[in-house]
């Protein structure tokens, strides 16, 4: 039916623009979020595996600046070595080949006048599980022996505490796939963890192991903005300049084969007095 009057014309008009909103809502998926535990996301489509031996690097920045960076190696002959390094304190763990009784500990602050202030040295003391061997305050390092082993738990898994966490801020799509290794892309979009966000510019690429959907490397990189919801007041946000915007990077590589390990020399005057 043609519309000839002025109130026809009127009424058609009005309906394309509630048809043309609509679309554009549903184009920029604000109606529904993303979900963060759906088929193509990562708790889904990734593993941190449980591999007998590995080596693994991890660093993970924000706005180009360096929030946390992982090293860990466990060896066939049960030497273990983990390093983790934040921008006040560098934490060093290893473990000697077949000990399981007992670990030893670095701490490497970045302001050695500050030692008492970072660490706490007073509860280690009081420790039953731990003592203090040696503080050095000119080089802002402490160092400690602990009871028990570091292999098998947490602090060694594959991955450590910010791979899959990281990696979990977004869905995925498959974009290629090897007799060996599946490839991953992150995809943009609205997502929900405690509060709403958008992610854009998400690119890169996340490798998994194809039989035990294991990751063996990522190197994505994405933002993040908040609020994302509703998308008028994500759109004004952004164009008032009032948003939270924050850009972050992941970077993660393992290997699993033909892992040894050197004892740090950090760790050779302490075992030597034992």
């Amino acid at each position: 039916m043609r519309y000839e009057t002025a109130h026809g014309v009127a009424r058609h008009r009005c309906a394309g623009y509630r048809l043309s909103r609509a679309r554009v809502l549903r184009g920029v998926s604000v109606l529904s979020l993303d979900d963060r535990s759906g088929p193509d996301s990562a708790q889904t489509l990734f593993s941190a595996g449980d591999p007998d031996t590995y080596a693994y690097e991890a660093s993970y920045t924000r706005d180009g600046e360096l929030q946390r960076e992982e090293r860990a190696t466990v060896a066939e002959d049960g030497a273990a070595l983990v390093r983790h390094t934040s921008p006040e304190l560098t934490t060093e763990w290893y473990q000697p080949p077949n000990a399981t009784a007992h670990h030893l500990i670095r701490y490497t602050v970045a302001d050695g006048a500050a030692i008492e202030a970072v660490l706490p040295l007073d509860d280690i003391e009081t420790d039953a599980a731990q003592s203090v061997l040696d503080v050095d305050r000119d080089a802002g390092t402490a160092l400690v022996r602990a009871n028990g082993s570091i292999v098998d738990g947490r602090l060694t898994e594959p991955g450590g505490t910010i791979v899959l966490s990281g990696l979990d801020r977004m869905s995925y799509d498959r974009t290629g796939e090897s007799e060996s290794q599946t490839v991953y892309e992150p995809k943009n979009g609205w997502y929900d963890a405690l509060q709403e966000y958008r992610v854009t510019g998400a690119s890169g690429e996340v490798h998994v192991d194809t039989d035990t959907e294991r990751v063996s490397s990522a190197d994505v990189s994405w933002t993040e903005t908040r609020p994302a919801d509703p998308y008028l007041r994500y759109a004004l946000a952004r164009l008032a300049g009032g948003d939270e915007s924050v850009s972050f990077s992941l970077d993660y590589d393992l290997a699993v084969d033909a892992v040894t390990l050197d004892e740090p020399e950090w760790a050779g005057p302490l075992r030597a007095n034992e």
